[in-house]
């Protein structure tokens, strides 16, 4: 059973784009990884691959579901961050083929008796998630899952134990538990999966597709990236 506390999808009108306009791409507020600011690691490291690329791109920050739903709808031009695979269900979205950031999908949980080694390991525990990870909903399909909209709500909810674990990325779960006041010695993490994120652009940009990949190629091959994802979001 899969409970989702999100609220309606709201969809803003299409805005009408002059010659070369920034493109905006939907982002989470997943520090250190995205900011709101706009000053995470990736979000600095896809600002310059989109300036590589010859085209200006900022992101905004909306909820999971409701990021992609824009994107394919072309209200927004492109998702910054989803696993492999996500436009055989969003068939207006077209993957970058080249890697941005490996992920690390992360089980956090202040149960003392519970030890995850696997996505099997959550069988009988309620499990929090944010709606519209895709990823996390497959592996998640026939347990008792709670879905929320934002990160914070997903660890208040393991705070006040109305969940046996959430599952996040690893790096951001770290600085949530700092940011809630709960302490790093009571909460348990494993990695339960590792995967390589993706750019998505609405199908109308794909002309665009080529190009940033070379980007992003680049970036990894003269050091760019490493220094990105090296560097103190923030700095």
């Amino acid at each position: 059973m899969v409970l989702a506390l999100l609220p309606a999808l709201w969809f803003a009108p299409c805005a009408v784009r002059g010659e070369g306009a920034a493109l905006v791409l939907g982002a989470r507020d997943d520090p250190p990884l995205f900011r709101q600011d706009g000053l995470g690691m990736v979000d600095r490291l896809l600002r310059e691959a989109f300036a590589r690329a010859g085209v200006e791109a900022r992101f905004v920050t909306l909820p999971s579901e409701r990021s992609i739903t824009e994107a394919n709808a072309g209200t927004i031009d492109g998702d910054a961050n989803r696993v492999e695979g996500v436009d055989r269900t969003y068939t207006n979205l077209v993957r970058v083929p080249e890697s941005t950031v490996t992920w690390e999908f992360t089980v956090f949980t202040m149960e003392p008796g519970l030890h995850v080694t696997g996505w099997k390991g959550l069988a009988g525990c309620r499990v929090g998630y944010l709606v519209g990870w895709k990823i996390i909903e497959e592996r998640l399909k026939g347990l008792e899952a709670v879905g929320v909209a934002r990160p914070r709500e997903l660890f208040r909810l393991l705070a006040a134990g109305r969940v046996d674990a959430v599952i996040y990325q690893r790096l951001g779960g770290g600085l949530l538990l700092d940011e809630l006041g709960i302490p790093r010695s009571a909460v348990r993490a494993e990695v339960l999966e590792r995967r390589e994120m993706y750019v998505y652009l609405n199908r109308r940009h794909e002309a665009l597709v080529p190009r940033l990949a070379e980007a992003l190629r680049s970036l990894k091959q003269d050091g760019t990236r490493e220094r990105f994802l090296a560097e103190p979001a923030g700095e």
